[in-house]
């Protein structure tokens, strides 16, 4: 089967309900599947009822561990995250970005101010129809992922603790030089 896995997850899994519209238009392309996994702490009542109405939702209510997480992740085409920008924190981080990057599955996430620091590591939509058209060019594969690999390579952990080292070293240095000029 040539279905189109697209994956969601978390706590606030209520936010997706305004991406099914847009994904039920996308569903009379390409066959479909949309994996939501709610948290079992989740609001479910508004999912519920999308569930009856879109035939291609398959929601789960669990808990996930990080090596399940991973595992869908791989067998998706892509991670949906709809987020909305935080009015009350103007400064924060997508913490699924940054942990489920490294599973080299393409990141969709509305632009926000959670991934305003992002670069094209990930893919960021500016509407719904933005939306629909970037989940078409991930389908047909026009999502480079070395832009992923080539992010992972630069931020490793290895590259970023010789960064550091060379920096203590140099601080180091600096402190002795000063003491010998006293």
């Amino acid at each position: 089967m040539n279905e189109k896995i697209i994956f969601s997850f978390g706590f606030r899994s209520k936010e997706t309900v305004a991406v099914l519209p847009t994904l039920n238009d996308l569903a009379q392309e390409y066959p479909l599947r949309y994996l939501l996994i709610s948290n079992p702490d989740g609001e479910l009542d508004e999912l519920d009822k999308a569930k009856k109405k879109y035939n291609f939702i398959d929601l789960q209510v669990k808990a996930l561990s990080l090596d399940e997480l991973y595992d869908y992740l791989h067998a998706s085409d892509v991670l949906l995250i709809h987020r909305e920008s935080s009015q009350k924190y103007p400064a924060v981080l997508s913490s699924s970005v940054c942990q489920l990057l490294g599973s080299g599955c393409p990141i969709l996430f509305h632009q926000s101010n959670y991934v305003e620091l992002q670069g094209n590591e990930i893919v960021k939509y500016s509407n719904f129809e933005d939306m629909k058209i970037k989940l078409k060019r991930i389908f047909q594969g026009k999502f480079d992922l070395n832009i992923i690999k080539s992010f992972l390579k630069k931020y490793e952990a290895e590259r970023v603790a010789e960064k550091f080292i060379k920096l203590f070293k140099e601080l180091g240095e600096t402190q002795n030089q000063k003491r010998r000029v006293r």
